[in-house]
């Protein structure tokens, strides 16, 4: 009788493929991953990037006397990310009132979108103002997204 002998060294198929198989699951996490992180990535920068814009509208508008406020028209200039952009500035203006049936009281908040037309009475802007800045920006991808910041600008005696 003859007798085979066998190398135990090697692999054999079965086990090959076993082992591309896991390769292959695993690269495909690992891309998948790559891929998920660039696009948090890209979003992160973009916001980091507006929030750089809302803090230079921001300290413009602090640097203003309270009376430019009103006139106050952000820069077309100004480095926004995304493909396209809208920058709204607007005086926060509360009015109080008393509620008759308990002794709460409730408060109303009126946007008032700047530069103020012509005419407005600005004896009703209060010191001080919260004014709110905010930018909304659309992504090459189609995405949209939105920040927004605020700052108090009081007249100064």
């Amino acid at each position: 009788m003859k007798r085979i002998l066998r190398d135990k060294a090697g692999m054999s198929l079965i086990e090959l493929m076993l082992a591309t198989g896991i390769l292959a699951g695993t690269m495909t996490a690992v891309f998948t991953s790559l891929v998920a992180v660039s696009v948090i990535g890209t979003t992160n920068e973009s916001r980091t990037r507006a929030s750089l814009a809302l803090a230079s509208i921001l300290e413009e508008i602090n640097v203003l006397p309270f009376s430019d406020v009103m006139k106050y028209a952000p820069p077309a200039t100004i480095k926004t990310p995304g493909v396209s952009h809208q920058i709204t500035v607007e005086m926060l203006i509360s009015a109080q009132e008393d509620d008759d049936e308990s002794s709460h009281q409730s408060s109303n908040v009126t946007a008032v979108s700047l530069p103020v037309a012509t005419g407005y009475n600005t004896s009703q802007i209060p010191n001080p103002v919260e004014v709110r800045v905010t930018l909304a920006w659309q992504e090459a991808n189609g995405r949209v997204y939105q920040v927004r910041a605020s700052t108090i600008k009081g007249k100064v005696p």
